[in-house]
């Protein structure tokens, strides 16, 4: 076993999570993203993405051009320890953001 492998096997250490928020999208298009999020990601997440590979993926769909917009409407949160993600969607009006 690895040396880090060990550490990481006696500690618990908080998942290394990422949150890459869009805003000033149109109704359409926010109500798409979770499934934008499932053709990006889908296949792809459990073979290990870095924040590169998904702000490439993100420009291939010219959703880059969404990020630091405000109001945020849809934030994307990728989890390194459990390889998955979540798409999350918040509309004009809510709380949440």
């Amino acid at each position: 076993m690895k040396a880090f492998e060990k550490y990481q096997a006696a500690h618990q250490t908080p998942d290394s999570i990422a949150n890459i928020s869009l805003g000033d999208l149109g109704d359409q298009l926010r109500l798409q993203f979770p499934q934008l999020c499932d053709e990006m990601l889908g296949v792809r997440i459990g073979d290990g993405l870095t924040i590169d590979d998904v702000l490439i993926l993100l420009r291939a769909h010219h959703l880059n051009v969404h990020m630091r917009k405000y109001p945020r409407q849809v934030t994307v949160q990728l989890c390194q320890k459990t390889k998955s993600y979540e798409a999350v969607t918040s509309f004009i009006g809510d709380a949440t953001r």
